[in-house]
């Protein structure tokens, strides 16, 4: 069963992140999780980004600092699909991630279906007109253990996104849910509501 955590709006506006309503049982998983030694993490085939939206753009610029391979698309999958990942996957299975439209997600994961594949992890996000970002995320529960990260991060969340996927680990837990509340860096590019994922 999943659990799920939920940033207070209110002492987020005052402090800048914070994270209650959390169940003393799972409370006390996350915390374990926190200090335990870090999991090996997952090799990225490609960090696929939709080049049309501003914080797609900058999760893509983080993650080529982190030298993760990216590549480009505009909704449509299909080139990609044909000259990276059809070819790659033929191989064998190859952990991607990207920030894309639904849509694009959509398309991707049932592709990797065949290849033993699916949706590991999924950031989707709500943008309410009141100026910021409600990112709800599922997910292994020994990396949302780092949910603070992300609402600390304020505007700059796309690159911890990134920062977190280069670090995704390899042995996941059960699934876990959160919902946190971060800045909008892109006011009025971004109300399209961009999911994050990793495919592995």
């Amino acid at each position: 069963m999943a659990h799920r955590t939920r940033l207070d709006r209110r002492r987020f506006l005052q402090i800048g992140a914070a994270v209650s309503s959390l169940p003393f049982a799972a409370t006390t998983l996350l915390q374990s999780a926190a200090v335990a030694d870090p999991p090996a993490s997952i090799r990225l085939f490609r960090v696929i980004f939709d080049e049309r939206f501003g914080h797609s753009l900058a999760f893509a610029a983080q993650a080529e600092r982190l030298r993760v391979l990216t590549r480009a698309i505009r909704g449509d999958v299909t080139d990609v699909w044909y000259n990276d990942l059809d070819p790659r996957w033929g191989e064998g299975p190859a952990a991607i991630a990207g920030m894309t439209t639904g849509d694009s997600l959509f398309c991707l994961e049932r592709l990797a279906w065949d290849r033993g594949m699916r949706a590991v992890f999924r950031a989707e996000r709500r943008c309410p007109p009141a100026g910021h970002i409600e990112h709800a995320i599922r997910g292994p529960e020994n990396l949302l253990h780092r949910v603070g990260d992300l609402a600390e991060a304020g505007a700059n969340w796309p690159g911890q996104i990134a920062h977190w996927f280069t670090r995704f680990p390899e042995s996941r837990s059960r699934t876990a849910e959160a919902t946190v509340v971060t800045a909008r860096a892109h006011a009025a590019a971004d109300r399209v509501p961009l999911v994050s994922w990793v495919i592995a």
